[in-house]
């Protein structure tokens, strides 16, 4: 079985050049993206840069919307994950969520008595 998964591709209208000044990354550049100083002036001058790097790019701006659409507006900032509402979430919180959504309450077995702790 063969599985596509189709993700969202940038807007055609933002250059590389573009994202690579947004980004913010100056020098840091060739570090960030693995790539050698003359590979990243070539895909500057040329705007000739694969879509992965693009999209690392994307992600350093924080914009998860680049990866696939329903997750736009949604950013990094930190340790946290930001929604467009401005609620802010840590990876506990969120791996907890499976956990708060469950709403049934722990069964107790009959062999093990309740204790009043409190008096």
């Amino acid at each position: 079985m063969r599985v596509c998964l189709q993700y969202h591709q940038p807007d055609p209208f933002n250059s590389f050049r573009d994202l690579l000044f947004r980004s913010r990354l100056g020098p840091d550049a060739p570090g960030y993206l693995d790539v050698s100083p003359r590979t990243l002036r070539r895909w500057r001058t040329q705007d000739s840069a694969p879509l992965w790097a693009r999209r690392l790019l994307i992600l350093k701006q924080s914009d998860l919307g680049g990866l696939w659409p329903a997750w736009a507006g949604f950013r990094f900032a930190g340790n946290e994950l930001w929604t467009p509402e401005d609620n802010h979430f840590t990876p506990g919180e969120i791996r907890a969520v499976h956990w708060l959504a469950q709403k049934r309450p722990v069964k107790r077995p009959a062999s093990i008595p309740h204790l009043n702790l409190i008096g």
